[in-house]
């Protein structure tokens, strides 16, 4: 199964493979590599639970190839959209609601606010088509911003909500990237196979002249869409 796997891994990052093109049946792989048909079966499923491959009842396996991954330029001020639509790419952006917070020690630490101020969670997710590719995360002081549990249901870009509260200038910093595999609620909402690695960048959004933290962000990509620059 490891031999199947590496080869067509190695021909879709070749791109020896076209979109949609029919991948050899379970018989011709199983003769072809001197295993059973059991295990090409295994090594298909592999591949479609890691979005390379499209089972298609009663008539077999297809290519998935995303053709040109897009650039995701992870530094600077500019946000998602803005990033996005600098390349020509149409993205769309669902609010997905505004929750309170409960009291957490390090979340408050994060947002440099005593731990009795209250916490709001704003919620939006990305899609280039049809598809899901981010998931954004704001955490915020409800101090700070009092009118956050209503705002919060319109905000689609945090960043231009800033910049209606009076705020100029301010930058991501401290930014941590790590790989995930994610919950099933992540994957859930950004429709994430269960293979294909979720990454996850944190930091937090701070005015520069004030120093005053504006937000602690949470942003989850999926692997398969980007490449990133840090």
């Amino acid at each position: 199964m490891r031999n199947i796997l590496d080869d067509i891994l190695r021909d879709i990052n070749q791109r020896s493979y076209r979109d949609n093109q029919k991948l050899p049946s379970e018989s011709e792989m199983s003769y072809k590599y001197g295993v059973s048909r059991h295990e090409v079966r295994k090594a298909y499923e592999w591949l479609s639970e890691m979005g390379y491959v499209e089972k298609r009842p009663g008539i077999g396996h297809f290519i998935r190839v995303i053709d040109k991954k897009i650039d995701l330029d992870l530094t600077g001020s500019a946000g998602f959209t803005d990033k996005m639509h600098s390349q020509g790419v149409d993205v769309q952006t669902e609010n997905l609601g505004v929750y309170p917070h409960s009291r957490d020690p390090l979340l408050s630490s994060r947002l440099e606010i005593p731990p009795e101020e209250p916490i709001y969670r704003i919620d939006r997710r990305r899609t280039l088509g049809e598809v899901p590719v981010a998931l954004h995360i704001s955490y915020v002081s409800g101090q700070r911003f009092p009118s956050i549990e209503v705002d919060g249901l319109h905000v689609k870009s945090m960043q231009e909500y800033y910049q209606e509260k009076g705020y100029r200038d301010f930058s991501f910093e401290e930014g941590t990237l790590q790989t995930m595999m994610g919950g099933s609620e992540e994957r859930a909402l950004l429709n994430c196979p269960v293979l294909v690695p979720i990454l996850l960048y944190e930091g937090v959004w701070r005015v520069q002249e004030s120093g005053e933290i504006l937000e602690f962000s949470k942003v989850l990509y999926r692997g398969d869409y980007f490449t990133y620059r840090l």
